[in-house]
């Protein structure tokens, strides 16, 4: 999306604009039949305005993830229930990863997309909030597996 309609969408009320979006988001992930292509576009314009705006992020990860803070997960030593307490909540940002698996190849696109936005597109941030196996795939595509320094090669 240019970043000139982006800025159309944010130039008045852009906190109205993002709540708006947000609610329009959440009767979107309650409609399972026809979350392809309502959930899509949505999902589209949602990740380019993340990818300009830090304050939108940083509001959208809060309204997504209310109950999760990813710094002071980071610094906890790494525990297997630690995503055992966030996977079953009913979040947007849940409803979300979800779809990350979708066999519907553009939902599964942005449903990525939007979430690799939200933690800045910061890889380990990645992992700790959707988990290894969903961020695996996602990681692959994007060469950022890392798996280079696992194999001896030093680049």
């Amino acid at each position: 999306i240019p970043p000139t309609y982006i800025g159309v969408i944010l130039l008045k009320n852009s906190e109205k604009t993002v709540r708006f979006l947000v609610r329009l988001l959440e009767i979107f992930l309650e409609d399972e039949q026809d979350a392809p292509g309502n959930l899509t576009p949505l999902l589209m314009i949602l990740s380019s305005v993340i990818h300009n705006s830090s304050e939108i992020r940083a509001y959208l990860f809060k309204q997504f993830f209310p109950d999760r803070d990813l710094e002071n997960e980071k610094a906890q030593t790494p525990s297997i229930d630690l995503d055992a307490r966030f996977r079953n909540s009913d979040t947007i940002g849940n409803k979300i990863i979800k779809h990350m698996t979708s066999l519907n190849v553009s939902l599964k696109h942005f449903a990525n997309e939007i979430l690799w936005q939200l933690v800045g597109e910061n890889t380990d941030s990645f992992v700790k909030l959707v988990g290894f196996g969903n961020a695996a795939g996602f990681l692959a595509m994007r060469n950022l597996m890392g798996m280079g320094k696992y194999l001896g090669d030093p680049n």
